[in-house]
């Protein structure tokens, strides 16, 4: 009997939702840069270029990580297949963690900006709704 295997494919509303996650970081840009402009002031400039080039050079991994294994599975996949079960389960572990803590980083960000249109609500307040409704939404 052969084992399952993930189905490799895409449709309109998986490409939408993996589009949206994949924006949903890009958009902590806009709530960690007044931070560390502040922080390191003339700096900042050059601490986010050194990250953009760090980015960069990440994405050229995974570009190259992708094409060598074809896998369904993302980062759990790839290191399960390469270096063991073990190891594949701690990544699964951490981006699970990280793909939750995200959402919370990304929500007070917006329950900061949104608390300046709103003065007379609490910013946790306005985080754990769009929280509900991300978690409606998606």
């Amino acid at each position: 009997m052969s084992t399952p295997a993930l189905r490799r494919g895409l449709r309109t509303l998986g490409t939408l939702l993996i589009t949206l996650s994949a924006i949903s970081p890009a958009s902590s840009v806009f709530i960690i840069a007044p931070g560390v402009i502040s922080g390191a002031g003339t700096g900042a400039f050059y601490s986010f270029v050194a990250a953009a080039v760090v980015g960069v050079f990440m994405a050229f991994v995974y570009a190259e990580l992708a094409s060598a294994f074809p896998l369904a599975g993302g980062e759990y996949a790839i290191v399960t297949r390469t270096l063991g079960r073990l190891p594949g389960f701690a990544v699964l572990g951490l981006m699970i963690i990280t793909q939750v803590l995200i959402v919370a980083v990304i929500a007070l960000g917006v329950g900061t900006y949104l608390g300046v249109l709103l003065p007379g609500v609490p910013g946790s307040v306005i985080a754990a709704v769009t929280c509900v409704v991300a978690a409606v939404v998606g």
